[in-house]
């Protein structure tokens, strides 16, 4: 088998080569009607933001961070309760914004 070089070959991005990511359909979800709410969890927080695309930018209609809830007596975490009131929290702000519906945007950690 012979090997791809050149100046014009172009390498594919990692997740389309491992086959993780069809960016066809993720390029369709992302410009879908509804805003998407994107979770990102890290080792001691929880955020939770409903976002909405426009070709130029992102817009961002909602954000909830974990540290937002020790205004009201929770340590916040990265653990399971804490991410239930995160997406309680920004559920509640989405509907106060108006927003009717989402897709989860939850991405994909790879080891």
């Amino acid at each position: 088998m012979a090997k791809a070089t050149g100046v014009t070959y172009k390498v594919a991005y990692r997740r389309r080569r491992k086959n993780l990511t069809n960016y066809t359909k993720r390029l369709g979800l992302i410009k879908g009607e509804t805003p998407r709410l994107v979770v990102r969890c890290s080792g001691r927080h929880v955020i939770a933001q409903l976002v909405e695309f426009h070709p130029e930018g992102d817009k961002v209609l909602v954000s909830v961070h974990s540290s937002e809830l020790a205004k009201h007596g929770w340590v916040p975490e990265g653990n399971t309760p804490t991410a239930y009131l995160v997406g309680l929290a920004a559920g509640a702000r989405g509907k106060k914004a108006g927003v009717k519906g989402f897709h989860l945007d939850i991405g994909i950690s790879t080891p």
